[in-house]
């Protein structure tokens, strides 16, 4: 008699507030050739692709805005439930980690000796941490470990060769996340304003501005909220604010900002609740701007779905975003918070015809063009 061997698994170490995390597993998963989950590092969960449920997401992110104290309660008691499964599981040949964070150092030991393929991806902010020399001697076992390291573009690879002086150049690869939302944008794109509107309840015949694209002081809201206010009183008529903060914003966070907003007499909505794929599509379709102005990003999902919508971008010069602006996709760049009204008030005057950037994006962000690069990695 025969015993039916167990198909290898590889576990992702993130959360399912991650879309890229949630997107890459599902986009996997129909090639049935390997077993999928994604342990989430705040409710300390194991979810396969199919058990990642908006009341999974929910949970995450209700985690994730409690206070520091609890939090790291959470995360401690997650990490003692990761250190078990990195130790118990037999059929798991590979560990996926995406976004590194300090406290997975202890788990370099247990990597080291158990033999287990060991993948790192860098998402942006975990890399500047490397720029401050506790954490690039903390990371340094980790990266050392690690049989493969992934990054979004060239740039931050360059970056991460500098730090580390080029001696893990060898395990590199750049390899782009897909994005399922184009094809939810592509669903929506011939629904007219008004009807797209019943979703949000947006004011009618205002033009709609997205500043930032989640919660968090990286991504700057509040500085952006400050600048916007200089506006003149007949463009703050003519425009309606809109602050995604479904994650990556604590409660207080988002009750500071909300004071700001009423004070600043804006119309405006404050996105608080987690969103599905069909109000995200919605929402790019419905953003003339996008204000995306972070300290640093790698490539932002929703920065590139709003350029598919067909929505005007505002971003920092100081950003990494040659790969796109290389394969001709239209940014309006400025080089500091300074020159951000001029950029607004420009849009509202020229009464933009949305940008044709659709085909570009496609080529460059859509699963199709990416999932190979994916699967080549775990062969």
């Amino acid at each position: 008699m025969t015993t039916e061997t167990k198909p290898a698994e590889i576990i992702y170490i993130g959360t399912t507030t991650d879309t890229y995390a949630v997107q890459l597993l599902k986009n996997l998963s129909v090639y049935n050739e390997i077993k999928l989950a994604l342990f989430d590092k705040y409710t300390g969960k194991k979810y396969h692709p199919n058990e990642i449920t908006q009341s999974a997401t929910e949970e995450s992110g209700k985690i994730f805005k409690t206070g520091i104290i609890l939090k790291l309660y959470y995360l401690l008691r997650s990490n003692l439930r990761l250190h078990s499964i990195v130790i118990r599981s037999r059929n798991t040949t590979t560990f996926h980690i995406l976004y590194l964070e300090i406290y997975h150092v202890l788990l370099f030991p247990y990597f080291l000796f158990s033999k287990k393929k060991l993948i790192l991806t860098f998402y942006g902010t975990d890399l500047m941490e490397a720029k401050r020399r506790l954490f690039r001697i903390l990371y340094l076992p980790v990266v050392k470990c690690a049989s493969q390291i992934t990054f979004l573009n060239d740039q931050y690879n360059t970056f991460f060769s500098s730090i580390f002086k080029k001696k893990y150049n060898s395990k590199i690869k750049v390899i782009r996340f897909g994005l399922s939302n184009l094809k939810h944008i592509n669903e929506l794109r011939n629904i007219s304003k008004n009807e797209l509107n019943n979703i949000f309840n947006f004011p009618e015949n205002k033009l709609c501005i997205t500043c930032g694209t989640y919660g968090g002081n990286n991504n700057n809201q509040q500085s952006i909220l400050e600048e916007l206010r200089k506006l003149p009183s007949n463009n703050k008529e003519k425009i309606h604010l809109i602050f995604p903060c479904t994650y990556g914003s604590s409660k207080h966070d988002i009750e500071g900002l909300e004071k700001k907003l009423i004070a600043s007499g804006f119309s405006f909505t404050l996105l608080k609740n987690h969103l599905n794929n069909k109000e995200i599509a919605a929402l790019r379709l419905m953003s003339t701007i996008l204000i995306h102005l972070p300290n640093h990003d790698q490539l932002s999902a929703s920065m590139v779905e709003t350029l598919y919508a067909g929505g005007q971008v505002i971003t920092g010069s100081w950003l990494p975003y040659d790969v796109i602006q290389k394969n001709g996709v239209e940014l309006n760049l400025i080089s500091s918070f300074s020159e951000l009204n001029k950029r607004v008030t420009e849009i509202i005057s020229q009464q933009s015809i949305p940008l044709k950037n659709s085909e570009q994006i496609n080529k460059l962000f859509s699963w199709e063009a990416n999932i190979a690069h994916w699967r080549m990695l775990y062969s």
